[in-house]
């Protein structure tokens, strides 16, 4: 955060040359401006905070707050963000997100961040939409509501984003609405000072393509958990006395669990918080510092992408014929049509099938290429290939003994060499074989 020293961070600081491309009247403007203004309160420079946005109308804030931010894939914003908070646990998070996405594709994202309490604010904006796409129902629509993709009215039951996030383990819980900027910039505020996740829900409505829950549909029917006031008795050695103050207590789940479900009202404020240990906190490799702190240039990591690049892929097997007639051996010059080594001269043969022995694949491969049967043949030579993809073994084996007419049922053209034109051969390890080969007969 800024010291007293640096410049005072204002309004301005976080102004875009990009002005948002919202629809008039729409929440993502009251959000827009609790978010900035929450900033400012803190201190928090532009260069000091981290957004990952995910896709939808929320999502294109992304042009319009001059801070680094990252343009995730649909409902794939919150693993993101749990990735750089791994990386850099000191960089205060926001993720940016509409109910679509995070309630919706990216779902299974939310339970685990809840469950696994990393150190981000995710926002929602909710508004029962999909509203970039122009008005499809969203996950928390309610049942009945008719739209573009459901004009008979929504069969399914809406998700509760806050009754699931208790449920599933979140440590900071919360609702507010874009109707009400100063109540959701203090959230946004608490939020992020808050040690492990935190869910700011945004009742945010959507001029365009929702006309039932709309600015005054929301002010009938939101309410305050901080102004929700009752008499409460406490006894002491004067005797037993009365006096005002606030029913809602955040450490209680049972009675955030109970808010969550109530439908009228709707209750906007902090439901729930507790003091949890956060993701990060809990692993010993960031105890002292952070991952983007710490010196890898005496680290070596070549073993361990060698492993990770095969794991837990196992090497293709490969067998080749080399058939051999009267000192000359048989080489196929493959069809354009192949998508391995097109148009190249090589010695016949292909892949081993899934439950087939070398042996097996080589007389397959003999039959559905020439037609033929073999009777005897012996390994030439095996080798290893890691490049260009997935990694294979191929095996080489040679034939001089085998019965029926040879015929050309897969190649552009069969040609038969002696061990002066092995040049013939587009590889040299086709040629490696060959010789390998000749040398074994004599």
């Amino acid at each position: 955060m800024t010291n007293a020293m640096e410049k005072q961070i204002t309004i301005d600081s976080y102004k875009s040359p990009i002005f948002p491309t919202w629809c008039a009247g729409c929440g993502d403007f009251g959000i827009w401006a609790s978010i900035k203004n929450s900033l400012v309160e803190q201190q928090i420079a532009p260069h000091e905070i981290l957004f990952v946005y995910d896709i939808g109308c929320s999502g294109n804030m992304t042009s319009f707050v001059n801070a680094y931010g990252f343009h995730g894939l649909h409902g794939r914003a919150i693993p993101l963000a749990e990735g750089a908070a791994m990386a850099n646990h000191k960089l205060p998070i926001l993720v940016v997100g509409g109910d679509g996405g995070l309630y919706g594709e990216g779902m299974g994202h939310f339970i685990a961040a809840c469950r696994a309490n990393h150190n981000i604010t995710v926002i929602v904006h909710n508004n029962m939409v999909y509203g970039l796409t122009t008005g499809q129902v969203s996950p928390t629509a309610a049942k009945g509501f008719k739209a573009k993709s459901t004009p008979e009215g929504v069969i399914d039951q809406p998700v509760n984003p806050i009754a699931l996030a208790l449920i599933s383990g979140a440590t900071f819980v919360a609702r507010g609405f874009a109707g009400d900027q100063k109540h959701l910039q203090e959230l946004i505020t608490q939020g992020m000072k808050h040690n492990g996740f935190s869910l700011i829900d945004v009742f945010q409505p959507c001029v365009t393509f929702n006309k039932v829950n709309t600015y005054a549909w929301f002010r009938e029917r939101v309410k305050k958990i901080e102004d929700e006031r009752g008499q409460k008795s406490q006894t002491n050695a004067e005797g037993t006395q009365t006096h005002a103050e606030r029913l809602h207590e955040v450490t209680n789940k049972e009675e955030a669990l109970k808010k969550a479900m109530s439908g009228d009202p709707l209750w906007i404020g902090l439901l729930y918080e507790s003091d949890e240990s956060s993701y990060e906190q809990q692993l010993p490799q960031l105890e002292k510092e952070t991952l983007v702190e710490k010196d890898i240039s005496k680290i070596n990591i070549t073993e361990l992408v060698r492993e990770f690049r095969y794991f837990p892929m196992s090497r293709q097997e490969i067998v080749s014929l080399i058939l051999e007639k009267d000192g000359k051996l048989l080489v196929e010059k493959r069809k354009s049509s192949k998508p391995t080594s097109s148009g190249k001269c090589i010695f016949p043969g292909g892949k081993v099938e899934p439950g087939e022995s070398l042996e097996e694949a080589m007389r397959r491969e003999a039959r559905e290429e020439f037609g033929i049967q073999l009777k005897q043949f012996e390994l030439v030579m095996t080798k290893d290939f890691d490049g260009g993809g997935a990694p294979e073994r191929v095996h080489w084996f040679a034939c001089n003994d085998f019965d029926g007419e040879i015929q050309n049922n897969e190649a552009e053209e069969l040609v038969w060499i002696d061990d002066a034109q092995l040049n013939m051969l587009s590889f040299d390890v086709s040629r490696e074989a060959a010789r390998k080969y000749f040398q074994m007969k004599k």
